[in-house]
């Protein structure tokens, strides 16, 4: 794992523009971890992406997080930080388990990006969870006898995700957040895609910005801008700004 240089978050920005959140993600790490191809990457449970999100992201835009959110109740606007440390998990071991509840015995794996991925654009959520199921349980047995997974019944699905979370923590990210205001109470989910993602955005569109400013007063390319180090953009910035 590396950090992403500026002219890495220029491209894999552009190339995003029209891309699913999985893809995104998928996309981030391969630039990040280029020893391992697409289809790994691709294959590693949601909790193991999410973890090496995280470790990407500290290593490329810092270890703070700094987030935001309404109050449930009131309607209080809160900011706060976390550090990246301090709610990155160890990534599970083995990706494929055992569970037995209700007569059925399965042998399940832990979701990945492909079956994200399958559910894209599901506005059912009963049939996307349904198609997970039929993706992550590997083979299925009541009393014995050997069953289908499309057989299975829905009423597996709360015990199917609690024992998923419990293998793949990551894979859900919580923040525990109070009120200052009214003490309300509330966890709150953490989407690393979407804020990487959005915080990505807004590094590239300060780049962009500097790159026309520079490019305009010394006439340079933009690769060559960008692959500079951020200490000599930094340079040349102010003097193009009048600072010695």
């Amino acid at each position: 794992m590396r950090a992403l240089s500026a002219y890495e978050l220029v491209q894999v920005w552009e190339w995003g523009q029209a891309k699913h959140s999985v893809d995104r993600a998928l996309g981030l790490l391969t630039l990040a971890q280029s020893e391992l191809n697409l289809d790994q990457l691709a294959g590693l449970s949601v909790g193991q992406r999410n973890t090496r999100l995280l470790t990407l992201r500290e290593q490329t835009l810092g270890p703070q997080l700094n987030g935001y959110a309404e109050c449930t109740q009131c309607g209080e606007q809160l900011e706060f930080s976390v550090e990246v440390n301090d709610i990155r998990l160890p990534e599970p071991q083995q990706t494929e388990f055992d569970l037995s509840v209700d007569g059925f015995g399965l042998h399940c794996r832990l979701p990945n990006s492909r079956d994200l991925a399958s559910i894209v654009g599901y506005s059912d959520v009963q049939a996307a969870r349904q198609l997970l199921i039929e993706c992550c349980v590997l083979q299925a047995l009541y009393d014995g006898q050997s069953l289908a997974p499309t057989a299975l019944p829905s009423s597996l699905i709360p015990a199917l995700a609690s024992a998923v979370i419990e293998r793949d923590p990551q894979a859900e990210i919580r923040f525990a957040l109070q009120c200052p205001a009214c003490g309300q109470e509330w966890s709150a989910l953490f989407d690393i895609v979407a804020y990487f993602w959005t915080e990505l955005e807004d590094r590239v569109k300060h780049l962009l910005y500097d790159v026309h400013t520079l490019a305009q007063a010394y006439g340079w390319r933009e690769a060559d801008i960008l692959t500079m180090s951020a200490a000599r953009r930094a340079f040349y910035l102010k003097r193009v700004g009048g600072q010695d």
